[in-house]
């Protein structure tokens, strides 16, 4: 049997063993939670990626913003992408009110 598009997104990858899976079926690829961030994994052959093959593989953005828009960075480097799930969000602009986003997360801690 093929490996699913979503395995093969992070075959070649150690994703950190914190990050939990929070892949919904309907997204271009795989994602994972952390600390009130969502990571997207984008496959590893560019010309195979949802937005083509001149965007990049790794994004990052503020959970609860999901959709929205807000704060978010891109990067080709998980190592980039892991440093950024080391600064709390409460040190990123957001586009709601902060309890908003603490009720998010105590939900994700309690559904772990």
């Amino acid at each position: 049997m093929a490996k699913s598009f979503f395995k093969r997104c992070v075959e070649d990858l150690s994703i950190p063993k914190d990050w939990e899976d929070c892949s919904w079926g309907n997204d271009a690829c795989p994602s994972f939670y952390i600390n009130g961030y969502q990571i997207f994994v984008d496959h590893k052959d560019p010309k195979e990626r949802e937005i083509g093959e001149n965007s990049l593989r790794f994004h990052i953005f503020l959970e609860l913003e999901y959709g929205w828009g807000g704060w978010s960075v891109s990067s080709d480097d998980l190592e980039e992408i892991i440093k950024e799930t080391k600064v709390s969000i409460f040190d990123r602009p957001l586009a709601f009110a902060k309890e908003e986003y603490v009720d998010q997360i105590k939900l994700w801690e309690q559904g772990s």
